[in-house]
């Protein structure tokens, strides 16, 4: 069953998610009880903290200004800005990730483990530490998105650098609330079980729910198209499928021998009786050379479509885009995006080879 919209995470990584994220509660869960009622440090914390502290001496100032990368003021700021650049990119799962996955790590912290586990430190509850799960709970999230399809525009060096400066911040509020001796490093060990399990388990949530929504939706669409029915008018037999999947390959579109998109987000749909077809966000489309044109058509199984006359290589090739600005229950993937008919000139390519499939068939 495809998705709509941009998956947190690709096939092949949901396992291992949900084998790190059962590893992360066992982590937090097994720390939680050894040190359950505790109020002073074990031999393991006793040596990492003191080497810690020992690396600061006495830069009270320092840890101070570290510390505070892991306050609830300014992760709160980041997870805004990191879920609304999501948002404005239309990576809306990756937004609700971000949203979700913070507050609710806090709340698992600070309301379920600090009162279960009882370990204090000078007198307050310690664990798991509450800094160290805010900005870890943050990282892992940042992580997923920008490492899973969400981020595909991004360069590989800018997905590197992001992971590698939010793996950064944990280890600097670690460093920070133990050298300050505001926790044990156990504490911040629980933290980061807490926050991978309540990441990964968010992103694994997130993308069944699409799945189960999307499989809603095309059982609807079938029972509003019966086998028995009458045929489509484009020729296809009614009962027939549609699926939308985001593709991780560079699509490039010339027509009359100039470029007009260039895309790595763009999402495929297949469906019965047509070729594969491309949908890129406008983003990435030269509309400087659309104009948009008087025709519309529809179709059962996506909706209204609008159209676009492209002006390129000296020509003008009418109707040549199209797009559904408000497709139907179950075609929302391609809502606002934008597709290339190749039977009028069109020419797509997939990693630099020409996309295969293109025949007559009207695309409606």
């Amino acid at each position: 069953m495809s998705q709509r919209g941009y998956a947190l995470l690709s096939d092949r990584a949901r396992r291992p998610a949900a084998v790190l994220a059962a590893g992360c509660t066992v982590l937090a869960v097994v720390l939680g009880i050894v040190e359950h009622d505790s109020v002073r440090q074990g031999a393991f914390d006793t040596r990492v903290d003191n080497w810690i502290i020992g690396l600061f001496g006495h830069r009270d100032e320092l840890i101070i200004v570290m510390r505070e990368l892991g306050s609830p003021l300014v992760v709160t700021i980041v997870c805004a800005v990191i879920a609304g650049a999501c948002a404005l990119a239309r990576r809306y799962r990756a937004a609700l990730l971000v949203v979700i996955t913070v507050p609710l790590a806090s709340v698992i912290t600070e309301f379920v483990g600090k009162p279960l586990v009882g370990r204090r430190f000078v007198g307050f509850l310690s664990y798991p530490s509450g800094h160290t799960t805010g900005i870890g709970a943050l990282a892992v999230a940042l992580i997923i998105v920008v490492a899973g399809p969400s981020a595909r525009p991004l360069a590989a060096a800018l997905r590197w650098a992001l992971a590698v400066l939010a793996v950064a911040a944990v280890i600097d509020v670690i460093l920070a609330v133990v050298a300050g001796q505001y926790h044990y490093f156990t504490d911040t060990i629980g933290a980061i079980g807490v926050s991978g399990a309540t990441g990964l388990g968010t992103a694994l949530a997130l993308d069944r729910l699409a799945v189960l929504r999307a499989a809603r939706q095309e059982a609807a669409g079938a029972a509003r198209n019966p086998s028995g029915g009458q045929p489509v008018g484009t020729g296809m037999s009614a009962g027939h499928k549609i699926t939308i999947t985001p593709s991780e390959a560079r699509i490039e579109v010339s027509v009359g021998g100039q470029k007009l998109a260039d895309s790595r987000r763009a999402v495929v749909l297949a469906e019965t009786g047509l070729p594969p077809r491309y949908y890129l966000p406008r983003e990435d489309v030269r509309t400087d050379l659309l104009k948009p044109t008087s025709t519309e058509s529809t179709c059962p199984f996506k909706g209204q479509a609008a159209y676009w006359s492209a002006e390129a290589g000296g020509e003008v090739h009418p109707d040549i885009v199209w797009s559904y600005e408000s497709p139907i229950p179950g075609a929302e993937g391609i809502a606002g995006l934008m597709c290339f008919w190749t039977e009028r000139g069109a020419e797509v390519t997939v990693d630099g080879a020409p996309a295969a499939g293109a025949s007559a068939v009207s695309p409606h």
